[in-house]
């Protein structure tokens, strides 16, 4: 049988508060500066408080500096170097395809049929018709017809009076309906 442990009490330092004049104990850790936050100081409750409220890492940086360093610590502010650019021998050792089959291998499953087929290259015309209607490149014709009809019903003109916004999307969508009618839609041979 376990028997339940006290809760460790909070060990009380000698520390007098770093703030000059002030009598109260240090209890809390504060970085000593934004350049070296490996060393402390103790500071009392009303004082790293304060300390707290005027601490600005980034005081005197400019905004490319801010934004560099953003940028840096979304690996660490270690050097990276892209995976496309390693090669053996003549071959890259990371590509996507090799990427999909190993993450299928480690899931004990065979890729879906048709998996590694690239998909076809579409204009840039079709590409953004089908991100106006929502779908995904090289839908078949009946799918972006009844995706049309769902988002003229949305938008159209005459359900959102007065909607400058709304009329702006339903002509957008119209716009994208008649470019994708043109390769997708049936064509009535004469």
């Amino acid at each position: 049988m376990r028997t339940k442990q006290k809760p460790k009490e909070k060990p009380i330092t000698t520390e007098p508060c770093a703030v000059p004049g002030c009598p109260e104990p240090g209890e809390f850790k504060a970085p000593k500066s934004r350049y070296n936050t490996n060393e402390y100081q103790y500071l009392c409750l009303e004082h790293v408080r304060e300390f707290n409220q005027a601490w600005d890492y980034f005081d005197g940086w400019s905004r490319k500096e801010i934004e560099d360093f953003m940028d840096g610590a979304a690996h660490g502010h270690r050097p990276t170097w892209s995976l496309s650019n390693r090669v053996s021998g003549s071959q890259p050792l990371f590509t996507s395809e090799k990427l999909r089959d190993s993450f299928y291998h480690m899931l004990g499953e065979k890729p879906p049929k048709g998996f590694h087929k690239k998909a076809p290259t579409l204009p840039a015309k079709q590409l953004e018709a089908f991100a106006i209607l929502d779908l995904e490149p090289g839908m078949d014709f009946p799918a972006i017809k009844a995706q049309y009809k769902k988002l003229v019903k949305k938008h159209h003109p005459d359900v959102n009076k007065g909607n400058k916004e709304s009329e702006e999307t339903f002509k957008r969508i119209t716009a994208a309906y008649t470019i994708l009618t043109k390769t997708y839609g049936p064509h009535d041979e004469k």
